[in-house]
């Protein structure tokens, strides 16, 4: 599936986050359906981080549960991973977890 790909969630030091819309075969956007698309610059990447890139996708392929980000697709290119996932609100974990304490 292809998606088109809007404005960034999140940035760290290996990976950024953006919000995606999968494109149907007419290339327009399905807008009742959005992503979270972690993209991921090999160049940026040492050996190190790479395994940790894998092993990210590896765990998340094992998890299934109502409310877990979910991994629907990967897609790697010469110069990025792409890791495509549920998209969960654009609130990260950390800031909802501080949101309950207050």
């Amino acid at each position: 599936m292809n998606y088109k790909m809007k404005e960034t969630l999140g940035l760290g030091s290996f990976a950024k986050v953006v919000r995606g819309v999968p494109l149907d075969e007419n290339r327009e956007e399905v807008t009742d359906e959005e992503v979270a698309i972690k993209i991921y610059e090999k160049r940026k990447l040492c050996p190190v981080n790479r395994d940790t890139v894998k092993r990210e996708i590896q765990s998340l392929r094992k998890v299934r549960h109502k409310n877990l980000v979910s991994l629907l697709q990967t897609v790697s290119t010469t110069t990025h991973v792409y890791l495509v996932m549920t998209f969960g609100g654009g609130c990260s974990l950390e800031k909802r977890l501080a949101s309950w304490t207050d």
